[in-house]
């Protein structure tokens, strides 16, 4: 008996690896970071393979793709435009700065 994920769970997983890849991209990281992105990512991906596995919870599986996506969407649009609107630059910056301070 193994642990076997539907495919719903696969968008989940596949959309994390890329948020971790941005993440990692935009901010660097630290091991404390890339850490408690993969223990998030284990979360989402376990509850969407529970609910895409559990009869009448199929649309909370489908509901976490849909955000999952809108954050990748969102990501690739602030690494695309970081050079060219100062106000994402001063965000970046100041997360930067947040994450140094408190070491993520």
């Amino acid at each position: 008996m193994g642990f076997k994920l539907c495919s719903i769970a696969w968008f989940v997983l596949l959309f994390s690896i890329v948020g971790i890849i941005l993440d990692y991209y935009t901010f660097g990281t630290t091991l404390l970071g890339f850490l408690l992105n993969v223990i998030i990512t284990i979360f989402f991906v376990t509850i969407t393979n529970w609910a895409c596995y559990k009869e009448g919870y199929n649309w909370l599986a489908w509901f976490i793709v849909v955000i999952a996506g809108l954050g990748i969407l969102t990501g690739f649009y602030i690494v695309k435009r970081k050079d060219t609107n100062p106000d994402i630059y001063q965000a970046l910056l100041e997360e930067k700065m947040f994450r140094d301070k408190y070491g993520l």
